[in-house]
């Protein structure tokens, strides 16, 4: 697929461009969760800490430009670290708890996991806004028509490089962290 990044079409087939990641995650982690419990987290989770760390500097290299192919080597990478540290992560945590108590903690386990999810957009905003314009920020976070405007047309607006830009500061900073 030669196509642009942003000429991918509709959002339901945009939604269908990012099953293999999904699926790569479906596959491998009961296959993960088993290794864990067989030979421990610790090489595990760090593994997949690399591949997320490796697909996130990935994300931050894509641009306007960047063929389905290349997003989807990043998603993949993002998918095997995915698969890889959650289940590694989850048994050594459960691990460490007595039987009688599994429940509780599962149930902690589950509601930092909901925080962290619910956390990361605006921290992904933050991010985003120490490079972007907020007007720009604003606009994309309120709907408006910043980013449909620019995708009908031929040449790629400032507006999209600048929000390029800021998400791949973002993706990068994740990195690290």
């Amino acid at each position: 697929m030669g196509k642009r990044l942003f000429r991918m079409g509709s959002p339901s087939k945009t939604g269908l461009l990012l099953i293999p990641m999904d699926s790569l995650i479906l596959v491998l982690n009961p296959i993960s969760g088993r290794l864990a419990d067989r030979y421990g987290s610790r090489v595990l989770s760090s593994l997949g800490m690399a591949f997320n760390a490796a697909a996130l500097i990935w994300f931050s290299t894509l641009n306007e430009r960047s063929s389905y192919g290349t997003v989807l080597v990043s998603l993949l990478l993002f998918g095997m670290g995915l698969a890889l540290f959650a289940p590694a992560i989850t048994s050594s945590i459960m691990g460490s708890v007595p039987p009688e108590k599994r429940g509780v903690s599962s149930g902690i386990v589950n509601t930092i996991n909901q925080t962290a999810a619910v956390l990361s957009i605006p921290l992904s905003l933050l991010l985003m806004t120490l490079v972007m314009p907020y007007n720009k920020i604003s606009q994309i976070v309120s709907g408006s028509q910043l980013i449909s405007t620019y995708l009908s047309k031929d040449n790629c607006s400032v507006g999209i490089l600048v929000t390029l830009r800021g998400i791949s500061g973002g993706f990068l900073c994740s990195s690290f962290g």
